[in-house]
């Protein structure tokens, strides 16, 4: 009877506890298992990804993460094992070993421990059975395929995104090793420095997307960038979040190439907030100067680790880029704070827009800035490239031409900026060119869009939306700011009125002659160009009738 009372009074006290079975802990968002040599741990993050601990000594070592919201899952102490289930994963610890599977709510194995995560030297190891026809992103800034499959690859960034719709995360410090089924088929094996303990986050998403917001769920945020932030500085001022390319010196073709790559790699290995330091760039061919500084433009942290003032005739990004790099720093600083709100990279690979479309999910040399804008730089002397281009209809941003998805184009690369491709759909703010002009905003129709404009110092999104609705067009702005805009949709045929309610717009010979309340159609390019005065606060509709 006293025993009884005493566990009651126990159990009493900590309210937050349950004990399951012998050596089996449930607190919180976590369970604890004692299994022969050390613990286990698996702590939830979300109903889609939790964090496993696998350590060799008391305390545990591992504390839980901080300011975590409850997570909805249970447990259940079964012959020989525990089983979690959230609404998303079915997750069994074996209770002799420590071993741990992960399969879907549905029951199809994701990953599961080949072995028992252990010691290693001063390090740590732990093999898990894949799928042997698995392949993998990630694993940092490298130069090599997207896809990796019987391979080896040494990292110090260590994220994996796996084409079976998750992705692990070992956060010890250091370099890791991974062996992805290269000595066995079917065997990944991650040796991480640090021996204290075996780490890792497993996050089940499906798509690239969804596995980079699991992912950013359980890290910390980047900072939030300013026009200020986005300029050339020294690499000591980058932020800490910074992820900076590796060198691929001398400078050369190559190397802008393995750049190219680097970034690609960087982005599928969660890299927020690339980071290139132009300085070996210098000295480099003018062609080849002028092809990496157009690169630079769409990076959002670049650095100069010399000194500038030693290199007057020498400027790290030519005239026309330092323009480009103006006009689109309004796009640029949206998809910054989306870095800082989503952890979504600002590069985008093809896999991360186009998920299904196995073509462009491993190309190597093109990719998207944002969601709307596919790049293609120039990486040769040539000034031509070919261009893969996902389903959709597309419009080459200089030339206004337009293609057909599902196909490889060859183009000419303009000589004062890469290839700049846009889906129908999709809307582009751009600053504009010169102090006392509008901001430019492009429309691609025929399909419906929307973008919302990051305010800087207001983090407050200005709303842009077009749509075709019935017989006419609609251009809406809800505005943050008091500010001018040129409203310019692209491939349309003459209106025969433009409109904002009761408010008749009048039609002008030249866009010079633009001012607000005003449009112009180019008959040549099939654009028209609107001009509007919005009010900060206001709902402004512009309709377009035929």
């Amino acid at each position: 009877m006293r025993t009884r009372f005493l566990l009651a009074l126990l159990l009493s006290a900590l309210p937050s506890c349950t004990f399951a079975g012998a050596g089996y802990e449930r607190r919180g968002n976590s369970i604890t298992i004692s299994v022969p040599g050390g613990w286990v741990k698996i702590e939830w993050i979300t109903t889609g990804a939790f964090r496993f601990c696998r350590g060799w000594e008391r305390p545990t070592g591992c504390p839980d993460l901080a300011d975590r919201e409850p997570v909805a899952f249970t447990d259940r102490d079964e012959l020989g094992s525990v089983e979690l289930r959230s609404r998303e994963l079915a997750v069994r610890i074996e209770k002799a070993t420590g071993r741990v599977a992960v399969a879907t709510a549905e029951g199809v194995t994701l990953l599961e421990e080949a072995g028992v995560a252990q010691r290693t030297g001063s390090g740590a190891a732990v093999r898990f059975r894949i799928s042997p026809s698995e392949k993998f992103q990630g694993l940092g800034m490298r130069d090599g395929p997207v896809f990796l499959h019987a391979a080896r690859v040494t990292t110090r960034w260590p994220f994996l995104l796996s084409n079976r719709g998750y992705g692990i995360y070992f956060p010890a410090p250091g370099e890791h090793e991974f062996d992805l089924g290269a000595s066995a088929s079917g065997i990944l094996e991650a040796r991480a420095q640090d021996g204290r303990r075996m780490e890792y986050f497993f996050y089940q998403g499906g798509s690239a997307k969804e596995v980079l917001e699991e992912h950013f769920a359980a890290s910390s945020q980047v900072e939030r960038l300013n026009a200020h932030d986005i300029r050339i500085v020294p690499p000591s001022e980058w932020p800490a979040e910074a992820a900076p390319i590796g060198s691929f010196a001398p400078p050369s073709w190559t190397a802008l190439r393995a750049t190219v790559r680097a970034l690609i790699n960087g982005s599928l290995s969660a890299a927020l907030l690339p980071a290139w330091d132009l300085a070996p760039w210098r000295n480099a061919p003018a062609g080849l100067h002028r092809r990496a500084t157009q690169l630079a433009v769409f990076l959002p942290l670049l650095g100069d680790s010399t000194q500038p003032k030693a290199h007057p005739a020498h400027p790290l990004l030519d005239a026309a880029s330092v323009a480009l790099r103006a006009r689109l720093t309004p796009f640029l600083l949206t998809y910054t704070l989306e870095a800082h709100d989503r952890g979504f990279p600002v590069i985008h690979p093809l896999l991360m827009q186009f998920p299904d479309d196995a073509q462009g999910a491993s190309l190597e040399d093109e990719f998207f800035f944002g969601d709307e804008i596919l790049v293609a730089p120039a990486l040769d002397a040539t000034n031509r490239r070919k261009v893969y281009l996902p389903m959709g209809q597309w419009t080459d941003l200089w030339s206004n031409a337009t293609y057909k998805g599902k196909q490889t184009i060859e183009i000419e690369a303009p000589e004062h900026a890469p290839a700049l491709l846009v889906k129908n759909g999709s809307l582009i703010p751009l600053a504009a060119e010169r102090a006392g002009e509008p901001m430019e905003v492009h429309y691609f129709p025929a399909l419906g869009g929307e973008f919302f404009l990051a305010e800087e110092g207001m983090w407050q999104p200005t709303q842009f939306h077009a749509s075709p609705a019935g017989d006419y067009y609609r251009l809406e702005t809800e505005s943050k700011k008091d500010r001018d805009y040129e409203w310019i949709v692209h491939h349309m045929a003459r209106p025969s009125k433009v409109a904002e309610g009761d408010d008749v717009y009048l039609e002008v010979g030249d866009r010079t002659m633009l001012a607000n309340g005003c449009w112009y159609y180019d008959a040549a390019q099939r654009n028209l160009h609107v001009r509007q005065q919005a009010c900060a606060g206001a709902d402004q509709v512009i309709n377009i009738a035929f």
